[in-house]
């Protein structure tokens, strides 16, 4: 009996992803479109071919001029009013329309007016890297909103994509294609940050961003191969840019179910733009209409500022400061389902400043970052204590030999040390006993200096090429050490691009409380990516395999040794916008293997399919709706096989079996959001409300043992169905 229902369950869950995977993939021929038609010329009238036409939060369907400098832009009706029109040319200042205001010129002609300082204006202007066009994601802070499941987190984002192999849409820490979170990097403004998350858990997962999302500019997301120019980027990288310029005032205040916030941007005569913003959450009223039982209590504050000036015409300075405060209480069982209480606290400073300075064809950049942080944790016996300080500094120059073929050279110094004071248990299969317990300090440290260089030329009006190298220069006491990078990308039509990326890096895995050292690791990568557009419809499709190398502790040893891990996989991503809805199905595959002992085993996260779909619908009186759902097979584990006698006598120690040889059941999550913006006078107010696992499921996530270790007897869960809502007025 319990067969068959799983059985139906089985099925009623791939029924459900293929249903909206096929109402994904249905003819979009209906889709209702705008199309706006216009003109590119210059101030005497002569058109402008090769002009870029584009929307600001869609660059991706933008549109090159003709011979007579006409256009014609296709895009969703009623999804774009809010968005900019934009018309850019080599030599010539850009122009920005609002798009409502370009919807009712007729004739549509766009003037441009001739540069004078022409290619330097355009390179101080637009600040590009030399490696930006090979992100296989960008996005804004409005596509963050917008998204199904992400909950306005920017990182939440990151999670929903094909490229993530996340294990479950609760964790906000990038994990992206097979690899481990400690392997990518999330850069803000330049700097890398360890751990951008928030309320960690044993594991040291977070379940939110740190980043605040109302100050981003863009996020772009590199899957494989990411940028030379930021050190022991050895998966993937998420490069975040605060916005650099405000035209007008604007402040909002929230009020949610566990949290209040505010938010104040505005700009100081026409140089100068400053962004505040400060929340406080508190579990009390949430944890009443949520009854979780082993969460027993959450709060936080923090307090975020971001200014950015133009000191002179050709020097400009951005900076950015975060600070934050939380703590949570919560129980956590052991092996043999012991609840135990967990508490944890947290204090974390970081401070970002980039100094610009144009200088000829190019500019020169200084990066400068800081990041302190102090933890307190516990749980029985197991008590770590952790305080990090980092320091991470950057001068880099790009240049411009032509229009069409950058430069990029730069030195980095990347400094940490993580000072750890800790009491553990004598027996590691005993945190509830504090017979023998042992404490001590340890201080874990280092220093990198690297050197790169990394160039990048647009050899047709469709192919770039670009390459580099970054070296680990032998001081500090750290080992020679070097990466290597090509990447290759046509672009055969305005909606059509297939890039090839492989390359080799060099970087380290930062300590954790078990290994309290930093780690050598490496990795080699290959990556084939291409995206289509049709209209309103997106297809696309990446191929994938890497190797990585590194120093870890397998589950039954507290020893770190060599680890060797093969990963290949394939993702597809299907988006269809037809006013007023939005379909999108994904697909990936992951073939993971990893080597302990000189031995090959399935990996944790080994995936036959990992299914994500969601359908979002929004009207102007309903507001926008929103359902998604991921589906995959449930993750590996190395079971407990038998326990035998140990020290101490009311207790056994756990004998393992073979690495990931057991696997936990089908994950199946379904998840609904919805919010109104309310027009009032001088000011917006939106109201939203979200269900995370709105079907209940008892999602597995590991397996309890009987107290002799003799049998499973349950298993723990992943979070049950919950609610949130709240309102948030912009004025």
């Amino acid at each position: 009996m319990f067969d068959q229902c799983m059985a139906k369950s089985h099925v009623g869950h791939i029924a459900l992803m293929v249903v909206l995977g096929l109402l994904s993939i249905a003819n979009g021929a209906e889709a209702q479109l705008a199309t706006l038609e216009g003109r590119v010329v210059d101030v005497g009238g002569e058109p402008l071919f090769g002009a870029s036409v584009f929307l600001v939060q869609n660059r991706l369907h933008g549109v090159v001029t003709d011979g007579d400098g006409a256009f014609k832009l296709r895009f969703a009706d009623t999804s774009r009013l809010s968005d900019t029109l934009c018309a850019m040319y080599m030599g010539y200042g850009t122009l920005r329309m609002p798009l409502q205001e370009a919807l009712s010129l007729r004739p549509l002609v766009l003037v441009l007016r001739e540069d004078q300082v022409s290619l330097r204006a355009v390179v101080v202007r637009a600040n590009p890297s030399a490696t930006r066009e090979y992100a296989v994601k960008k996005v804004s802070k409005w596509d963050v909103y917008s998204a199904p499941d992400a909950a306005g987190d920017a990182l939440k984002m990151v999670t929903l994509m094909p490229s993530s192999t996340s294990e479950s849409s609760e964790r906000a820490e990038p994990e992206l294609r097979g690899s481990s979170s400690a392997l990518s990097r999330v850069v803000l403004n330049r700097v890398p940050l360890y751990k951008p998350v928030r309320m960690l858990d044993i594991e040291g997962s977070g379940i939110f961003s740190i980043l605040s999302t109302d100050a981003i500019a863009e996020q772009r997301v590199y899957a494989s191969n990411p940028p030379l120019i930021y050190g022991n980027a050895l998966a993937g990288l998420v490069e975040v840019e605060t916005a650099k310029e405000q035209h007008r005032r604007e402040t909002a205040v929230g009020l949610g179910l566990s949290s209040v916030g505010t938010i104040h941007q505005q700009p100081i005569g026409k140089s100068v733009f400053i962004y505040t913003a400060a929340n406080y959450q508190h579990s009390a009223p949430y944890l009443w209409v949520n009854q979780l039982s082993e969460v027993k209590e959450f709060q936080s504050a923090d307090l975020g500022l971001n200014i950015h000036a133009a000191l002179t015409k050709d020097l400009t300075l951005n900076l950015y400061s975060f600070g934050i405060w939380e703590r949570y209480a919560a129980e956590q069982r052991t092996l043999w389902g012991l609840p135990l209480p967990m508490e944890y606290a947290e204090w974390r400073n970081f401070n970002i400043l980039n100094l610009k300075q144009r200088l000829g064809m190019g500019y020169l950049t200084l990066n400068f970052g800081t990041d302190i942080w102090n933890s307190r944790f516990s749980w029985g016996q197991v008590k770590p204590n952790e305080r990090w300080y980092s320091t991470y500094t950057n001068l880099d120059y790009i240049h411009y030999l032509t229009p069409d073929w950058t430069l990029q050279v730069g030195l980095l110094h990347d400094w940490k040390q993580a000072n750890y004071a800790c009491t553990f248990p004598q027996f590691t299969y005993a945190p509830d006993r504090a017979e023998g317990n042992y404490s001590f300090t340890n201080i874990a440290e280092q220093h990198v200096g690297e050197l790169y260089a990394y160039s990048s030329a647009k050899l047709t009006p469709f192919l770039h090429l670009g390459g580099g190298t970054r070296v680990k220069l032998p001081v500090f006491g750290q080992q020679w050490d070097w990466s290597l990078q090509g990447n290759l990308r046509c672009d055969l039509t305005s909606d059509f691009w297939v890039q090839a990326s492989a390359g080799r890096y060099g970087g380290y895995i930062p300590p954790n409380t078990e290994t309290q050292q930093f780690l050598p690791a490496s990795s080699q990568q290959y990556a084939l990516e291409m995206q289509t557009s049709w209209y309103t419809m997106t297809w696309f499709m990446a191929g994938y395999y890497k190797q990585e190398n590194a120093l870890e502790a397998p589950t039954d040893q507290n020893i770190a040794q060599e680890v060797l891990r093969r990963i290949a996989g394939f993702e597809f991503n299907y988006r269809w916008v037809f006013s007023p809805c939005l379909l999108s199905f994904s697909y990936t595959y992951l073939y993971s293997r990893i080597r302990i002992h000189d031995t090959w085993y399935l990996a944790r996260n080994a995936l036959d399919y990992l299914l994500r779909s969601s359908f979002q619908f929004t009207n102007r009186w309903v507001g926008t709706l929103s359902l998604a759902c991921m589906y995959r097979p449930g993750m590996r584990y190395t079971p407990i096989v038998h326990g035998v006698p140990s020290e101490l006598p009311d207790h056994s120690r756990p004998v393992y079996g073979e690495y990931f040889s057991r696997q936990l059941d089908d994950y199946f999550t379904l998840n609904f959001s919805w919010s109104l913006p309310i027009v009032l006078p001088k000011a917006i107010l939106v109201v939203y409300a979200s269900a995370t696992n709105l079907l209940g499921r008892k999602n597995q996530m590991a397996q309890y043992y009987a107290p002799d270790y003799s049998q499973p007897t349950d298993y723990c869960y992943y979070a049950p169905r919950s609610y949130y809502f709240g309102c948030q007025v912009r004025f």
